[in-house]
């Protein structure tokens, strides 16, 4: 067995032309589900917060105290009732992105885990600290998968489509593409190979432009002008060596853990 779990072996994966109608597909909706989703945040934001111009933080630091207690205990509120009528239902439960797409192939169930999705967008507009990405990512995961088991696509490539529809969705969050894409090859997949890597920045790519429809065609956020220094460079340089090598350490662990883990019934 592979130490990484997640990683999509190469030989299985076709790049048939359904195969890329399907990425350009999950890339176009999730970057339309994730503006939709984008738009209901900061519908959410403004009227959590009463303001319609300026900055988040500004409207948040303007705020009366009694507004900022009331409308994060309202953000427990919403998350502890959506939770519990969540597992109330039935259908199973909405997997973390990561165990869905190493273990299932992709599978979630759809509707629980859109529901969690528009929940978690709601909980981070009243003020709760997560990133918007996780519901983007999500809905994006399933838009793909739904696709990739309409079609019957072998489990290779669903898990290869649903971690790109992933990318997509963290694409459109931040108009990042190339960011989104290396989410997907790197951290849901583990492996940087090109037949990986050309459908995850092309749906990447995909999903940033379809949002740009509903969402401004912008930069999230300003980043100021750095100077950089060969000191500052030698240190990123040592420091990726040393994370590199304590990420192989871990992997390798976990790898051992998981081959000496008890098998079978208590006796």
């Amino acid at each position: 067995m592979h130490p990484q779990a997640n990683v999509v072996p190469r030989r299985r994966i076709e790049s048939s032309p359904t195969f890329w109608a399907l990425v350009a597909i999950t890339g176009v909706g999730a970057g339309l589900a994730g503006g939709l989703l984008m738009r209901l945040f900061h519908a959410l934001q403004h009227l959590a917060w009463s303001y319609e111009t300026g900055g988040f933080v500004a409207a948040v630091a303007a705020a009366s105290p009694l507004r900022r207690i009331v409308v994060v205990l309202l953000a427990g509120v919403l998350v502890t009732a959506g939770l519990l009528i969540l597992r109330a239902r039935k259908g199973g439960h909405a997997l973390e992105l990561t165990v869905s797409i190493w273990f299932r192939a992709g599978e979630s169930p759809p509707l629980k885990t859109l529901a969690r999705s528009v929940l978690s967008i709601a909980i981070v507009a009243l003020g709760a600290a997560l990133g918007r990405e996780g519901a983007l990512k999500q809905t994006g995961a399933v838009i793909a998968h739904l696709l990739a088991s309409a079609r019957r696509l072998s489990p290779p490539e669903r898990r290869l489509l649903t971690a790109c529809g992933a990318g997509a969705g963290l694409a459109a969050a931040y108009n990042l593409p190339v960011g989104g894409a290396l989410f997907a090859i790197e951290v849901l997949l583990g492996t940087l190979t090109l037949p990986v890597a050309l459908p995850a920045l092309a749906a990447s790519i995909l999903g940033a432009a379809a949002s740009w429809l509903l969402l401004p065609a912008q930069p999230t956020y300003d980043t100021p002008a750095y100077r950089l220094s060969l000191p500052q460079l030698g240190w990123a340089v040592g420091m990726g060596l040393v994370a590199g090598a304590a990420a192989l350490a871990y992997t390798r662990l976990i790898a051992w853990a998981t081959r000496g883990r008890p098998r079978g019934g208590a006796g």
